[in-house]
């Protein structure tokens, strides 16, 4: 069995042994990024159709917007749209009714299509600071993953993050599936 799958394994367990009041069990997953939390979060959905991905990025607040300089040094989730993720997903995930959130688009730089979060099941929120002081209280369950320096750095390269000099967008090539393996994740908490 490769390492990977028995993380997969070990986070469902630790799920199924969590009881919500609410009918929703909320996980949240952080790390650095490139440590493999969209790939773990995306592995565990796999498995049971019941839980849903709710991706931090889908917080981003537009390019106009964010606060740049040593403010987005000192405090990048001054870049998301934090209040938002608590009053449209845990907020009424954690009241037992479903969450609903338009979620940002890089490309176009603007919120996009609605996503409903069911209010039954799991809901996965991954990426970096989904475990910072205003959310952490919100879940049943708090992952931290992470991998070797190195590892992440090439993962970065892999996905290859480009500025467009003309518009100043940010474009996604996205990476071969074999760069992107939950199976090299080092450790996990």
């Amino acid at each position: 069995m490769k390492r990977g799958h028995g993380i997969v394994d070990h986070v469902l367990q630790a799920i199924q042994g969590c009881h919500a009041a609410t009918g929703t069990t909320l996980v949240g997953i952080d790390g650095p990024g490139g440590a493999g939390k969209s790939v773990l979060a995306a592995s565990i959905a796999r498995k049971d159709s019941r839980i849903s991905v709710v991706p931090i990025d889908d917080f981003f607040v537009p390019r106009d917007d964010r606060v740049g300089g040593r403010d987005a040094v000192l405090t990048p989730w001054k870049n998301m749209e934090v209040s938002r993720l608590l009053r449209e997903v845990l907020q009424p995930l954690n009241a037992g009714n479903e969450g609903s959130y338009r979620r940002y688009d890089w490309g176009s730089d603007a919120l996009a299509e609605r996503r409903v979060v069911p209010a039954d099941g799991t809901v996965l929120v991954e990426g970096v600071y989904a475990l910072m002081p205003p959310l952490k209280d919100y879940y049943h369950l708090r992952v931290w993953i992470d991998c070797p320096r190195e590892l992440r750095l090439a993962r970065g390269l892999a996905i290859r993050l480009w500025f467009s000099r003309d518009t100043g967008r940010l474009l996604v090539i996205k990476p071969r599936r074999e760069t992107c393996r939950h199976d090299e994740v080092s450790r996990w908490t």
